[in-house]
């Protein structure tokens, strides 16, 4: 299937979805959180696919969060409609059915980084940043997919200051969670 906003990839019973809009910094538009919402949803039909690596085009950011320009103009009922298809899609992704892989090449901001805290494993580089933006002004809007990687690959202490975090610390050994075993 061709795509706008997004790059997709099958390797080796992989599948690589990359975010496609470097120019805005992978900025999480509606229509390309739809589009990994349909990929998704494919891969995980497809038997052949048993893990899927998440990643970001260019070589500055992951993806830098949500689009706020595109949400400039709408109207209350127009954003309360499009929040709640996110939260469809952001629970898919936290309880999605195989390994899901980010590799954070850069910036993961806001939405970005609430994102990544929902994948399974994520593997960044000297570039890579977490950044949990609504901290800042009160909002801890990502406390619920935090007891996800707690144990898992052991994520700092959040302490609310939305200050940027660099990287995780490495990953210790446990058990699949059930999801991923047959």
């Amino acid at each position: 299937m061709e795509y706008e906003f997004i790059l997709t990839e099958r390797l080796d019973g992989c599948a690589i979805i990359t975010l496609n809009r470097p120019e805005k910094l992978n900025a999480l538009s509606f229509p390309l959180m739809s589009e990994v919402e349909d990929a998704l949803c494919e891969y995980e039909a497809d038997e052949a696919i048993k893990a899927v690596i998440l990643t970001g085009a260019g070589d500055r950011a992951f993806s830098a969060g949500a689009d706020i320009h595109e949400m400039a103009g709408l109207s209350s009922e127009e954003l309360a409609v499009r929040g709640e298809t996110r939260g469809r899609i952001s629970w898919h992704i936290a309880n999605y059915s195989k390994p899901l892989i980010g590799a954070i090449n850069g910036l993961a901001y806001g939405g970005a980084a609430l994102l990544s805290s929902s994948l399974d494993l994520r593997i960044g580089c000297e570039k890579t940043q977490f950044r949990f933006l609504a901290a800042s002004y009160g909002r801890v809007n990502s406390s619920w997919s935090l007891s996800t990687p707690e144990g898992w690959s052991r994520p700092r202490k959040p302490n609310g200051s939305g200050c940027s975090t660099r990287s995780y610390r490495p990953a210790k050994c446990a058990r699949p969670p059930s999801r991923w075993r047959r």
